[in-house]
């Protein structure tokens, strides 16, 4: 420990004691200010670091869901050929049902109307 007398020769070359102690304080709060954004920035690092390395796996899951999703729309074109066949084909079994097979004879005839005129 410093003794009265070297304190008070020291304060006559410069600051006191107590601007040391307060100056020290001061930068132990910038430090530790700093220490926590170091491990904020560390931790940033660490989980894009994370992401950097899930990346190909994701690209992968990626080309194989989209390779699944072009084989699916194959099979719903493919699907929606065979509806189009099929609905072509009970259209044209409609006409032919529809059609008469006898034809029936139109009235072109002079003769009197049934029409009776109340």
């Amino acid at each position: 420990m410093l003794t009265q007398q070297e304190k008070s020769s020291g304060e006559s070359f410069g600051p006191s004691l107590a601007d040391y102690t307060s100056t020290i304080q001061d930068l132990q709060k910038k430090f530790n200010g700093e220490k926590r954004k170091n491990q904020e920035l560390t931790d940033k690092y660490q989980k894009l670091e994370a992401q950097i390395e899930r990346t190909p796996l994701l690209e992968n899951k990626l080309r194989s869901l989209q390779a699944d999703l072009k084989e699916k729309d194959g099979l719903i074109q493919d699907q929606k050929k065979k509806i189009q066949e099929l609905e072509d084909l009970l259209e044209g079994k409609e006409v032919e049902t529809t059609t008469p097979t006898t034809s029936v004879p139109s009235k072109t005839s002079g003769g009197k109307s049934r029409y009776i005129p109340l």
